[in-house]
């Protein structure tokens, strides 16, 4: 029975921490030997893209942020972080500059991370980091993406 719950637990805890985006450093090297072959790349042929499209995944964003009750005016927030071959996001960090309710934006990109398509570098699957720009207009969200 305890060794049963030690093998759940040990299963289950790097699944909590990615979630939360505070992984130790030891999962977080074992993802990138594993998912990325040891390689990160901060520039490739094609970017890390959304399934279906910037203007989709924004829509997502601001229907999560609604039932969060949080809305933006007039904001402009980037992040920039690693996208894996298996669509994780990781080593999130938020460019400067001062925004309300950033935990929460935070936990919007983590939960839609299954909709990232990773990039691609010499027509392989590679981990690269993107910058994910969101600016909130009236309450209309716009996403760029860039290197």
């Amino acid at each position: 029975m305890c060794k049963k719950l030690v093998s759940i637990l040990f299963i289950l805890i790097p699944f909590f921490g990615i979630a939360q985006n505070e992984i130790p450093d030891s999962v977080y090297q074992k993802i990138i030997k594993t998912d990325c072959d040891g390689k990160v790349f901060t520039r490739v042929e094609t970017l890390p893209a959304l399934k279906d499209g910037t203007a989709a995944y924004a829509d997502s964003i601001t229907n999560y942020l609604k039932t969060k009750n949080v809305s933006f005016s007039n904001v402009k927030v980037a992040f920039r972080f690693l996208v894996t071959s298996k669509s994780q996001l990781l080593n999130m960090g938020k460019e400067p500059g001062i925004v309300l309710n950033e935990a929460v934006l935070r936990e919007a990109l983590e939960n839609f991370s299954a909709l990232w398509i990773p990039a691609k570098q010499n027509d392989r699957i590679v981990c690269a980091y993107v910058r994910c720009e969101l600016e909130f207009i009236d309450n209309k969200l716009t996403v760029r993406l860039s290197q």
